[in-house]
């Protein structure tokens, strides 16, 4: 399995002590500061709030942070319960089941969800052909070249979001996990460095995760309609996923609560837009 690199010469949000893990970013701890601002959860968010920090820390040098490996939604609300992070990193609100006394959710965004190639050319979809594509009835792109399907395990929430976009495609999605040696991956990071490996790649990520991690991949229309953040606002894009920031609220540290006061505020707001996240009004 490779490992994806983020080359800090045309990352410019990734200068300053970076240090990468196979696509994940960590900050290096400095000598004689107390608090590490850990951040982890769903792979869709980790590229964005290593941005976000990073500016903030451009004008807070004490600042720390650490972005850590990825969790998923589930994995960093467990984190944040255990306080083992102090900011999770969510694709949906908290259960009922996950409320414990001063944990706070908002919803801080929400980010296309796309349908991505690296195929030259390949620029619009409809649905009734990524569902064939999904059920194996369209194997090849129009110049005959295979086409190099790239699903989530069964678990991940990019399914509930297709199986939700026809009937059509909530059975060709069964399908596909039925078909034999297709590439299945378990987090958006390794997702996405499939699509961009596999000549005449297919599959689903999000805006977020192209436009933050600056991938080499193609975000199609599907019928005509570009995921831009102007069209998910007007609702002519209708396809997205929810980002929300899980923390203990009144008792979060004050680096913890100054950092979420940026993410709200005007700068951090147009950075989310430039990395392909439309910013929801911030609760608490």
């Amino acid at each position: 399995m490779s490992r994806r690199k983020f080359p800090v010469s045309d990352r410019p949000w990734l200068v300053a002590a970076l240090v990468v893990f196979g696509g994940l970013v960590l900050m290096a701890p400095r000598p004689g500061q107390a608090e590490v601002v850990r951040i982890g959860g769903t792979g869709s968010g980790l590229a964005t709030m290593t941005a976000l920090a990073t500016s903030y820390q451009s004008q807070n040098p004490a600042f720390q942070f650490e972005v850590v490996p990825n969790l998923g939604s589930s994995g960093g609300i467990k984190a944040i319960v255990s306080r083992k992070i102090a900011i999770a990193l969510s694709n949906r609100a908290l259960k009922l089941s996950e409320l414990i006394p001063g944990l706070h959710s908002f919803e801080y965004a929400k980010t296309p969800f796309v349908f991505v190639t690296n195929k030259a050319g390949v620029k619009n979809i409809q649905l009734n052909e990524i569902a064939a594509i999904y059920s194996g009835r369209q194997l090849q792109w129009q110049d005959g070249s295979p086409i190099r399907l790239v699903l989530r395990d069964l678990g991940d929430s990019d399914n509930s979001v297709i199986a939700a976009m026809s009937p059509d495609l909530k059975e060709a999605l069964v399908t596909a996990h039925q078909r034999k040696g297709l590439r299945v991956a378990l987090s958006d990071q390794e997702s996405a460095d499939a699509l961009e490996e596999l000549p005449g790649s297919f599959g689903a990520s999000t805006k977020a995760v192209v436009s933050s991690e600056k991938r080499r991949l193609t975000p199609l229309s599907v019928n005509g309609v570009e995921p831009t953040l102007a069209n998910l606002k007007t609702g002519r894009y209708p396809y997205f996923k929810e980002m929300h920031l899980i923390h203990f609220g009144d008792s979060a540290s004050d680096d913890v609560k100054k950092f979420l006061n940026f993410i709200r505020s005007s700068r951090g707001q147009d950075l989310l837009r430039q990395l392909g996240n439309e910013p929801v009004s911030a609760g608490r």
